[in-house]
């Protein structure tokens, strides 16, 4: 379960396309003064149906642009994101004391449901190949895979997981620099570097 500030460190949140959510705790007709983020989070905490509308109301087209901006996808894939977002908020909110915290925290939950369904459906796509695999199987491509398979599992932890998310679950270069805390740039290069080492090896192997 994520938790809010309050509990574990968060990440540090990246900055968000849109210029911001309209204030917490706004009512939907646009009067009133804006709900301070202390008191909403205590009332959706509690399971307050209109808190929570109010917070899906104010947070909604933020949370959508930033979705779209992590993965890259369609409005499809990035409303699929904030639904899903949206549902883990409301079983994990705990009391925020600032607007600024609670920003932080819905940008971190919204990045991590992201990743989360990026995996999912490049999982997907795997099982897809695999049953293709299975039915139409290569023995020498068989070998070059199990090759490789155990060559990985020499590859240092950080290279690995770059490898993975980059080519097993099919994210970007900056998909895969917000998940390492790095930039696509930074990505690039080590992931040139650790396909290089794999090719060196694989020369030696079946050259």
């Amino acid at each position: 379960m994520l938790e809010p500030p309050g509990g574990r460190p968060e990440a540090e949140a990246p900055r968000a396309r849109s210029a911001g959510p309209r204030p917490v705790g706004a009512s939907r007709c646009g009067a009133g003064a804006p709900r301070p983020a202390r008191e909403l989070t205590a009332r959706m905490a509690a399971g307050d149906r209109a808190a929570l509308g109010e917070f899906y109301e104010a947070w909604f087209e933020r949370c959508l642009a930033m979705a779209l901006g992590f993965t890259g996808r369609d409005e499809s894939f990035g409303l699929d994101v904030v639904q899903e977002a949206m549902l883990r908020i409301a079983r994990s909110v705990r009391i925020i004391p600032s607007e600024g915290e609670l920003g932080a925290w819905v940008v971190t939950v919204v990045r991590r449901t992201a990743l989360d369904l990026l995996r999912r459906e490049a999982r997907g796509r795997r099982r897809d190949r695999g049953r293709v695999a299975t039915e139409t199987p290569d023995p020498e491509l068989r070998d070059r895979l199990d090759w490789l398979a155990r060559r990985l599992e020499s590859v240092p932890g950080c290279e690995a997981e770059l490898l993975r998310l980059r080519f097993g679950q099919g994210g970007t270069l900056e998909q895969v620099g917000v998940a390492a805390g790095t930039s696509g740039p930074a990505v690039h290069g080590k992931l040139r570097r650790a396909l290089q080492k794999l090719r060196e090896a694989a020369k030696g192997e079946w050259t």
